[in-house]
């Protein structure tokens, strides 16, 4: 689990965290990164809707299923954000605090499977930290 600051992730994360919570856009975030999901008009549509609607039943639950069918249940769908800019963000702002307790480049290396190179640049990058007041989400 890696913290995450709630302003370095995408507005549609967000909206999603709003309309279904946390834990079921975690889910859905892990489950389809970055796809375009076709949500179904209503639990037994046609086929097709039926096996869509079942498959978002078993990610994110049933509540969470019916307030994406009511919100995203149209011809555009619903895009998942895969949220790759923010977990690099929260891993590179953790990289920076295990240096800061003493941990090696080496080990740094080891620990985030990263060459020592990358490391070494992510270490001298000037990364803003998260605001103080900033929310934090424990994701992914």
């Amino acid at each position: 689990m890696m913290d995450v600051c709630l302003d370095d992730l995408p507005q549609s994360a967000r909206d999603l965290i709003t309309q279904i919570g946390l834990p079921a856009t975690v889910a859905l975030i892990q489950a389809m990164p970055g796809v375009r999901f076709p949500v179904p008009r209503g639990e037994n549509n046609n086929p097709d809707g039926a096996a869509r609607f079942a498959q978002l039943v078993e990610i994110v639950g049933y509540e969470a299923t019916l307030i994406l069918v009511q919100n995203y249940g149209n011809d555009r769908g619903l895009y998942v954000p895969s949220c790759k800019k923010a977990i690099l963000r929260a891993r590179d702002r953790q990289i920076i605090a295990d240096y800061g307790t003493g941990v090696t480049v080496l080990d740094l290396a080891l620990k985030y499977r990263l060459s020592y190179r990358r490391i070494e640049g992510i270490l001298n990058a000037p990364i803003t930290p998260p605001p103080a007041n900033a929310a934090q989400l424990s994701l992914l």
